[in-house]
């Protein structure tokens, strides 16, 4: 029930989810009487069901008893999800709209980074949805009045605005004192910044919203390539802010190691045997930044003075 005092509701509890194993279940199919009682009532807050290869369908009801408000939004607020398919009456008939981060960002009827949809709810209006993907499956969906969602959005854009012009001020300051000082290290800092900056607008949508709206492969398979430039990155400059070279063998080959081995995670990232990389990626990356912080401690304890603000760097 959609109530005058209120315009933000959370879908979780009211939602019936069907798991269709064969993916094969029609639109026609799941509406009539034969499956209508085979969907189950959600008992959590946001409905997940880890790593699956079925699809599943997601139906609720919305009745408008007193808001004043005919426009409503409905979000699904997470980033990845492959394929959404969403079905609500218009004028007696049922209109689907089709999108997901395996479509392009314009499949999208709303321009934002979650995958948003308008409904016009009356005094009993149902609607479905048809979720599949292989990024593990979680169904947080919202339902905004249209400017309680105009609001919530632009305050977390202006927190968006503020973090990213942050990291921009940081680009152009560390790209003046290289071309100032030449040194090098200002320059692998400037990528750092560059490609932490990438991912982050990768998870949060962002990225695929205004940077690469048609590129589906970076956004989904891109990961590994995105991650692992962001370790590279902080390798070339680790090994040039904190000095190693020849003088410490053992250090500068594990540091060698570990920059091959991004490498090697960036040209796989191409491949479609990617995702059995991950795991042994993940344990990369522990690796990598355990041995970071291993050789900062060890330099400041050969009172090498910039080791300090490394190692300050890792905490904050």
């Amino acid at each position: 029930f959609l109530k005058k005092e209120k315009d933000i509701y959370n879908l979780g509890f009211t939602l019936g989810i069907l798991e269709d194993k064969t993916k094969k279940l029609t639109f026609d199919q799941i509406i009539s009487l034969e499956n209508e009682n085979k969907f189950i009532t959600s008992r959590t807050k946001i409905p997940s069901f880890g790593m699956s290869s079925s699809t599943f369908w997601i139906k609720f009801d919305l009745e408008n008893e007193s808001h004043p408000s005919n426009e409503w939004l409905i979000s699904f607020q997470q980033v990845w999800c492959d394929y959404i398919d969403f079905y609500q009456k218009v004028n007696g008939k049922w209109e689907i709209t089709k999108t997901g981060d395996r479509r392009n960002f314009n499949t999208r009827p709303i321009n934002n980074r979650n995958f948003v949809f308008k409904i016009r709810p009356g005094k009993k209006s149902t609607y479905y949805m048809r979720i599949q993907s292989n990024d593990g499956i979680q169904i947080p969906l919202k339902l905004y009045s249209a400017s309680s969602f105009s609001e919530e959005e632009s305050f977390t854009m202006l927190g968006f605005g503020l973090f990213y012009g942050i990291m921009v001020v940081m680009i152009i300051y560390n790209l003046f004192v290289f071309f100032s000082t030449k040194s090098v290290s200002y320059l692998y800092y400037v990528f750092y910044i560059a490609s932490y900056t990438l991912l982050n607008m990768a998870t949060n949508g962002l990225g695929f919203q205004f940077l690469y709206p048609d590129w589906i492969w970076f956004q989904n398979e891109g990961f590994l390539c995105r991650s692992s430039l962001v370790g590279a990155a902080l390798i070339f400059f680790t090994i040039n802010y904190l000095g190693v070279d020849s003088s410490t063998p053992r250090i500068h080959k594990t540091f060698k190691f570990f920059a091959y081995g991004a490498l090697f995670f960036i040209l796989s990232s191409v491949f479609p045997f990617y995702k059995f990389l991950l795991g042994p990626f993940y344990l990369f990356l522990v690796l990598g930044f355990s041995f970071f912080i291993f050789v900062g401690i060890y330099k400041l304890k050969m009172n090498y003075r910039p080791a300090r603000y490394y190692l300050l760097a890792f905490i904050f």
